[in-house]
């Protein structure tokens, strides 16, 4: 008994001498306009955590307003993770000041633009790196964050629900490969600002905080903008910033103003205020349409809200109007800010659009945006979780520079909002999510014919040697607009998928490959798809499966799926993008696979580079991508004879398909971009027309000029519906901007005047040149 009773005092002990050691974070935090972070692990971590919060509280005062968030797997009755929230809950209830709010984990997005004291992590049963990423951002400085943890030798081995949603048939859990949590620990060890209580052991180091910076507002001379507006400035930033907005209230010619920042450093608050500034400046004689547009709705959140605040604080009167309890306009007497998606912004009567996380909106789209609006404002993330925003710097903001004919002006954030600029979990987040990889530095000699292709072995990478990991997927954020940390974690862990690298003979990387297997179903999940189930991970054999369901057996074939390629920004153009897949190509076929594949956002460019690889149609959306305004196509490289025969068709199945819904469901397809989707297999099949007698005598009769195009439409539709089947090499060759006519007119139903201008002919002449072209169609399609 009195061993016993021994043993229990000197936990005691000890815990009291952690919760000491761990008072040095939450001093350094409160203390500092700098924020902390400490790992609780295991259920003495539980503990722990409520004595830190009422500790962190304590030293804050007690007037002061605690906001905490605490953050869990889910919040459904009788869950392990509601269970513990409630305990949690119950325990800290009793603390005077804090306000305590929850949200679970799929619902990070919703708390974007909040701020909060203190932030609880129940990692207990998930890790998403995306959801971190948001999270983490939401702690001002002085700010406390506690991650609720497994001990960590068990820690490397759970099954997360990020996991869980790895797993695809026919894998299984014993095959995760459980690198990325790993990596995570290794990275919280690293971290300056970090400690981490694993009873018994404790790690982490005193950090002494840098000087307090405070805002020191300068005075603004001759602004524009009323002095209400630049008050709700908190940093001489931003106050520039707006300065530049000032700039926009010049009607003379058109113009284009770039804001980028790291993460927190308030554009999208700036982006509000100064949308405000525009309204009361310009709308005063005339009301004024504004178009706000995003990636995502919840993007605009905080710029939304500013925008109502500022218009207030200039005491005018805002009416907010929502769609699915999101805002969708601000309306006022000086004019309305109208929300739209990127797609839908090209066709709106606005005058003046914000774009915010523009690096999120494919590079064509900007362009296309630039050129609709007379005034135009860009605003990304050059690094964070949302997207690859140095590549929105190289691919868009390099070519709008040398445009002469627009006024672009340029704006850097650098001091963040929330928190010191040396704050020590910044630098840890933007390291263990690798928001800040880069592409390599390349050598001033490069020989591009002896570059290696190789298969990386990824426990390396993350455990031993980083270097060609961040060159990995900095080359890849610079090439997709949409490149999330969850990326490289489902690299890391899932099974199913793989990398491939080209790279110099001097180590540096230049070209990458992501992969993801996919196929070989049983048959029961094949059923079960073709029903309408979705079964995670199957991307191509799902859509063969549910658009061409008698030949969903195309499931039971092995193939890869290239879930990005990229190339090095440096070396685009040269041949790397055909080389790495012509690697992986030979690869697969001695690998056994029976089929490449992949599926991407259809544009002439990305769809011309696939089929000079030889790769083939087979799938076209039914609708839009949001964001994009593209259709997602999807290609096929079949490798073997049971695979060639199954592609053949499947194409054959898909172009007749889309011949016979360009008139409804594609009718806004560039027809340019039509043409390119109906090339693909090789091998030799020519298709003749479908013509009665009656038919055949009234085309040959438009041929000869008797009678016009209208009255042998149906006759002609007949003999494109042939060339168009047939296969490339047994076609009728037509120049690309005449057939991109053809398609305009006969199978989409265009007028003449649309018709012309879509493919570039002369409207003068392009009748006569369709009664050419169609003469020699006859010719070899009919006569023949």
């Amino acid at each position: 008994m009195h061993k016993a009773l021994k043993i229990l005092n000197e936990v005691k002990l000890l815990k009291m001498n952690d919760l000491v050691k761990l008072l040095t974070p939450i001093k350094e935090a409160v203390n500092s306009f700098e924020r902390r972070l400490i790992v609780l692990a295991g259920e003495e971590g539980e503990n722990m955590a409520i004595q830190l919060i009422k500790e962190y509280c304590f030293l804050k005062g007690k007037d002061s307003k605690i906001n905490a968030l605490y953050v869990g797997d889910n919040f459904e009755e009788n869950s392990s993770s509601f269970k513990r929230f409630i305990k949690f809950k119950n325990l800290v209830e009793e603390i005077d000041g804090l306000n305590l709010q929850n949200i679970a984990f799929k619902d990070s997005l919703n708390v974007l633009g909040l701020t909060f004291d203190l932030l609880i992590l129940d990692l207990n049963e998930n890790l998403t790196p995306n959801d971190i990423g948001v999270l983490i951002e939401v702690v001002r400085g002085g700010g406390l964050i506690l991650f609720l943890t497994p001990k960590l030798s068990n820690w490397e081995s759970c099954i997360t629900n990020f996991h869980k949603k790895l797993i695809v048939l026919p894998e299984d859990h014993t095959r995760l490969r459980h690198i990325f949590i790993k990596w995570f620990i290794k990275k919280l060890k690293e971290g300056k600002g970090i400690w981490i209580y694993d009873f018994p052991n404790i790690y982490g180091e005193a950090l002494q905080p840098s000087e307090t910076e405070k805002f020191k507002f300068e005075s603004v001379k001759n602004a524009i903008f009323p002095k209400q507006l630049y008050d709700l400035c908190v940093t001489q930033d931003q106050v520039q910033a707006l300065l530049n907005f000032e700039k926009l209230l010049d009607k003379k010619g058109k113009k284009a103003l770039v804001m980028i920042a790291n993460r927190g450093r308030g554009k999208s608050s700036i982006l509000g205020i100064s949308a405000a500034g525009l309204l009361f400046k310009l709308g005063e004689k005339k009301p004024l349409f504004l178009v706000f547009t995003a990636p995502s709705q919840s993007s605009l959140i905080t710029a939304l809200q500013f925008a109502k605040i500022s218009l207030e604080k200039l005491n005018v009167k805002v009416k907010e109007f929502k769609i699915n309890n999101e805002i969708s306009a601000l309306k006022c007497r000086y004019g309305i800010i109208q929300v739209l998606s990127p797609y839908k912004a090209l066709s709106s009567h606005g005058k003046i659009i914000f774009i915010d996380e523009a690096a999120g909106i494919p590079v064509p789209i900007l362009f296309k945006l630039l050129k609709r609006f007379k005034i135009s404002v860009f605003s990304s993330t050059i690094h964070g979780y949302e997207g690859a925003g140095r590549g929105f710097g190289l691919r868009f903001l390099k070519t709008l520079e040398k445009d002469e004919s627009i006024e672009t002006i340029k704006i850097e954030l650098k001091t963040p909002i929330r928190y010191s600029s040396n704050d020590p979990i910044e630098k840890w987040l933007y390291d263990a999510l690798l928001l800040n990889a880069e592409p390599p530095q390349l050598p001033q000699s490069i020989n591009l014919n002896e570059v290696i292709y190789e298969k990386p072995n990824l426990e390396e990478w993350f455990n031993l040697n980083e270097k060609p990991l961040r060159e990995f997927v900095g080359i890849c954020i610079l090439a997709h607009y949409r490149n999330r940390p969850n990326d490289f974690a489902m690299l890391a862990d899932a099974p199913h998928h793989q990398a491939r690298v080209l790279k110099l003979s001097s180590g540096e990387i230049v070209a990458v490959l992501h992969l993801a297997e996919e196929g070989n179903l049983p048959e029961e999940f094949i059923d079960k798809i073709a029903e309408g189930e979705d079964i995670h991970g199957a991307v191509i054999p799902s859509c063969i499966i549910k658009h061409y369901t008698p030949l969903k057996f195309f499931a039971k074939q092995k193939g890869l799926r290239v879930v990005r390629i990229a190339v090095h920004p440096e070396l685009e153009g040269k041949g790397l993008g055909s080389k790495v897949l012509k690697n992986l190509i030979e690869e697969s076929e001695t690998l056994g696979y029976d089929w490449v594949g992949a599926g991407f956002g259809a544009t002439i460019p990305l769809l011309n580079f696939w089929l000079k690889n030889e790769f083939t149609p087979i799938h076209l959306s039914p609708s839009r991508n949001i964001v994009s305004g593209e259709y997602s196509v999807v290609v096929i490289k079949p490798l073997t004879r049971r695979a060639l025969k199954l592609t053949s068709t499947l194409n054959q199945e898909f172009k007749l398909k889309l011949l016979n819904s360009l008139f409804t469901t594609y009718f806004t397809l560039d027809p340019k971009l039509a043409r390119l989707l109906f090339k693909g297999v090789k091998e030799p099949k020519l298709f003749k027309p479908k013509l009665t007698k009656v038919q055949e005598r009234r085309l040959l009769m438009y041929t000869k000029g008797i009678l016009t195009f209208e009255s042998a439409a149906d006759a002609i539709k007949a003999l494109l519906d042939a060339h168009f089947m047939s296969s490339d090499s047994s076609r009728f060759e037509v120049k690309p901007e005449v057939e991109a006519a053809l398609i305009a007119k006969c199978l989409q139903g265009k007028s003449w005047a649309l018709t012309s201008k879509l493919s570039l002919i002369n409207y003068e002449e392009i009748k006569n040149i369709f009664r050419e072209n169609i003469k020699e169609m006859v010719s070899y399609y009919v006569k023949n």
